[in-house]
Parts: C-alpha cells; structure tokens; sequence
C-alpha cells in the first residue's frame, strides 16, 4: 500500500535531482550490482568483481576517492553500493550549488549518498541509492537506513555547475588486473551472498510514500 506524504518544494526539487542522478548511474553501470542475487545480467558478478580489483590495485589510490571510483564502475559497468554511493554523491554534487549539500554516508553494511540544503537537517536529507533493484530517491527518514548509525566519508558543497562533468581522473588510472582470473572469479562467486542486504528490491524503511507537493 501506497500512502500520499506531502514535501516542501525544496525537497521536491531535491527528489527530481536524485531520481535523474539515479537514472544517469543506472546507465553508467548497466550490468548492475554483482551482490544482487536476482540482476538481470549473470556478467554483473563478474564485473563487479573486477571493479573491486581495479578499486585495490595499489597504484590506483581508489578506495575513498569517489570520482576515481566513478571512473572504474563506468569503465566496468557494475558496482555494488560501495561504488554506487559514491558515484551518487559525486554526480549530485556536480548539479547541485554551493547552498546544498552533498554527503557519502555509510553504515556497517551500506553506503548512499545524502543531499540536502545547509540549513536543513537530517529529517529534510534525501536517500540517493542507486543499489536497490527498484531504486528511487527518498526522503532520508523514509529509507530503510534511517536509525542505523553511519559515518560520513565525504561531504561538501555543491559545486555550482548544474550538471554532470566527466572526470580526468580515469587518466592516471590502471586497469591492469592485479589478480590472476581465477581470484576475480573466485571473489565474484562470494559477493552475492556475504552482504546481508543482497536483494533488497526498493529503498523503503517500512511503508511506501507518494511523494506530492502543494502550490
């Protein structure tokens, strides 16, 4: 059941924002999530794991480094939430100016991205997760992270551009594989099962919202 839930027009134009980000990250990674039992594409498990291999290798400095990781799922075309909510929170800062924020959140199993104004706070927040199978943005009390400690890997302004701007940060990269085929699969074979909210088909907490505005 769907139930009507009235938001500012702030957080209206906030939730556009996310779903259309959402919707540019699904076309940037269209072999999906490698720890989704049920992607659509059995070649998801095995890019997925490469793009973890390319986010390890050494020479690549990737882990925490959101537009280095954009570039790595983009040029494997699959990530889980680790790669996905960092692309999230590095495309929304790019459309987003200077008065808003932009934060890529964690908790012990998940990570998203966060947006909102400056002077909002976390009940004003919009959830923009690209991981579940039917993903669309929330607002952040609604998602099913809401009330799970999570720490903040990055946060910053928008950057006032208004629109997606490809990274140079895929030039120093290093798509070598640093591991022999036979770990890459191994690793692929493991992902779908050893995160434990694999499956997860939409991003609602509890109930399901029908967000409207008035005016």
């Amino acid at each position: 059941m769907t139930t009507n839930y009235r938001v500012t027009k702030r957080q209206a134009e906030l939730l556009t924002l996310g779903n259309e980000v959402i919707s540019l990250i699904k076309g940037l990674t269209p072999y999906g999530s490698g720890n989704q039992l049920d992607e659509e594409h059995a070649a998801s498990h095995i890019r997925t794991a490469a793009t973890y291999n390319f986010m390890e290798n050494p020479a690549n400095s990737a882990m925490l480094r959101p537009r280095r990781i954009l570039e790595i799922a983009q040029r494997t075309g699959a990530g889980n939430c680790d790669q996905l909510g960092a692309m999230a929170y590095a495309i929304c800062r790019d459309y987003l100016s200077p008065e808003y924020y932009s934060a890529w959140v964690s908790t012990k199993a998940h990570t998203f991205a966060l947006i909102g104004h400056k002077s909002g706070d976390a009940d004003d927040a919009i959830a923009v997760d690209a991981w579940p199978q039917k993903p669309q943005a929330v607002l952040y009390k609604h998602h099913f992270c809401f009330g799970i400690k999570f720490r903040t890997y990055a946060a910053k302004p928008g950057t006032g551009r208004g629109r997606y701007k490809e990274s140079k940060a895929a030039e120093g990269l290093n798509f070598k594989m640093t591991h022999q085929w036979d770990a890459v699969f191994n690793n692929a074979e493991i992902q779908n099962w050893r995160y434990e909210n694999n499956n997860l088909v939409t991003p609602w907490k509890d109930e399901q919202y029908r967000y409207f505005t008035v005016g």
